[in-house]
This record gives structure tokens, C-alpha cells and sequence, in this order.
């Protein structure tokens, strides 16, 4: 009853130039004789233009797979070309290439590995780099609610300073050109 809308919600985040997508594990207890329960998936793909002043509203597309393979954001997202902020899993790899989607790194992600290393050993080049990051938020707040191309304008004039950061991490350049994230 409710798989038309679904499909629509689907429709409608694909046609987007920019999504966010991650997946969260759920529980799952089947009927069989094992009570063991499986951990299957349910993968979230939102668009949401707001931060870039986009005329569409915000909306989310949930799939369920019951396993983590790739195979399912390659076959959620076929054909999508757009932009994907992802979380650097590999089961995402499927989905970016030539005449595919482009990848967008998820800062977020990028940090906490900055910060879980920063707190296991004190490393000053890490504490560097939160700092560095710390910046791109700084430049986030100045960006928000602005065209994309006005926060890719902001994204070059005040983020490149920290441009050998970003040579580090491929996929994290399109933040200095793209205005979508």
C-alpha cells in the first residue's frame, strides 16, 4: 500500500544533485529454531538542498537489506550521478567512477580518526588537523544557507589554507569546489 510512495520517495532523492546516505544496523529475529538474531540493514538516503538554499524540500528514501554487502547502495543508487556524502565504507566503492556518482568524504568521519588518535596518543600532528577541520566547520557556518556557488566561492576563498589536508584525503577535495556540502 505504501511501496508507490516509496518508490516516489526514491524518485525524488535520486533526482537530486547531492545526497547523504549511510546505513544503520538493526536486529532482526527470525522464526527458525536458532534464536540467533541476524543484523541486516537499513540503509538511509537523504536529500536535503537547505543548506545551499534548494528549492526542494528534504526528504529520505529507506531501504532494507539483510546484510551489509554493496551491492545494495549500488543497486539503490544505479544510475545516480550526482554527489554522495558517505561515510568512506568500501561497499560504496560501486557507486563512483567515471560517468557514476562522485564521492564526497564525510568530514565528520575524517575527524573522529583524527580525534580517536589525538586521545591514544597525544599526536600533535593530529591535534593539527582537528584544528584544520575545525576551520572547514568555521567556513560551514559562513556558507549556511547560501547558493552552492557562493559556498563553493567561501570554500576556496578560506579553505585553502588547508589544501595539503585535503591532498591527503581524495575524496574530501569536491568540498572546495562543490557547494552542495
Amino acid at each position: 500500500m505504501l511501496e508507490p510512495l516509496a518508490d516516489h520517495i526514491g524518485t525524488l532523492v535520486r533526482d537530486g544533485p547531492a545526497l547523504f546516505s549511510d546505513d544503520t544496523p538493526v536486529k532482526l529475529q527470525t522464526k527458525t529454531k536458532s534464536k540467533k538474531t541476524q543484523t541486516p540493514r537499513l540503509w538511509s538516503y537523504l536529500r536535503d538542498e537547505r543548506p545551499w538554499s534548494g528549492q526542494a524540500p528534504p526528504c529520505v528514501w529507506y531501504q532494507f537489506s539483510v546484510d551489509r554487502k554493496g551491492e545494495h547502495p549500488a543497486t539503490h543508487l544505479k544510475g545516480y550521478t550526482g554527489t554522495v556524502h558517505a561515510d568512506g565504507f568500501t561497499g560504496f566503492n560501486g557507486l563512483f567512477g567515471e560517468g557514476k556518482a562522485h564521492e564526497q568524504a564525510c568530514l565528520v568521519h575524517v575527524c573522529r580518526k583524527f580525534i580517536d588518535e589525538f586521545e591514544r596518543t597525544g599526536s600533535e600532528i593530529a591535534k593539527g588537523a582537528i584544528l584544520r577541520i575545525a576551520q572547514l566547520y568555521a567556513v560551514e557556518k559562513m556558507a549556511k544557507g547560501k547558493p552552492a556557488d557562493a559556498r563553493a566561492k567561501l570554500h576556496m576563498e578560506h579553505a585553502e589554507a588547508i589544501r595539503y589536508a585535503l591532498g591527503r584525503l581524495p575524496e574530501a577535495r569536491a568540498y572546495l569546489s562543490d557547494g552542495h556540502f
